[in-house]
Formats: C-alpha cells, structure tokens, sequence
C-alpha cells in the first residue's frame, strides 16, 4: 500500500514541476519549484521518522506477533534483556523457532506471560 501512494505521490509531484516549467509567469514558478522541493524532501525524509512502524506494521500483517520490545544498542544487548525480562526458557524456545523455521518467519503464537 505504502508503495501505491509513494508512486502516487511521485506522480503528482511530476504534475507540479511540469506546470512550473510550462509557467510563463516567474513568480508563480518559484512558488511552484519551492512547493516542489518542499515536497520531495518531505517524501526523502519521511521514512526516517516512520520506517520502523511501516516495518512493524508489515510484519503483524503477515502474521507475526510482536513478543518484547526492548531498547537495546546491540542485538546482543536486546537479547540479554529479552532474557532477564521474559526468562531464558521462552528465548530459547523462541530462539529455536527461530532456526527451524523458513527463512524470515517465526510464529509466535502463544507469547510468554510477564513474569512475577
């Protein structure tokens, strides 16, 4: 869907710049080139602030079930986290989906209760 409208998007961008440049009147194309530029650098920046929650949003669509979330600066570090926080048994467990499982799938259908 994100690409639809990206393309979307881009297109009318296109309609913009091709009026500005038809444009005899310079004060109109100005505004229209600046407006332009306004608008590809919103649709360069944007995936920046909300790729995560696109990515996130793409994953719970196919199927996937959001487990943990932890803040972490390495990968290494957001396990040992997920470790102490859930108990190591489900990361194993999980852990182990995760190494049988197709490449770049792993259900998670039944998550760990919190612990006590």
């Amino acid at each position: 869907m994100y690409a639809a409208l990206w393309t979307l998007a881009y297109a009318m961008l296109s309609f913009v710049e091709q009026a500005a440049r038809e444009s005899s009147d310079p004060a109109f194309q100005g505004v229209l080139m600046l407006g332009l530029a306004a608008g590809r650098f919103g649709l360069w920046i944007l995936p920046g602030f909300t790729g995560n929650a696109w990515w996130a949003d793409s994953l719970t669509a196919r199927g996937h079930e959001l487990v943990i979330t932890v803040d972490a600066a390495t990968a290494d570090a957001a396990v040992a986290q997920a470790i102490k926080t859930i108990g190591s048994e489900d990361v194993e467990r999980l852990m182990a989906q995760m190494e049988s499982a197709e490449p770049g799938r792993v259900d998670v259908k039944h998550p760990p209760a919190p612990p006590s």
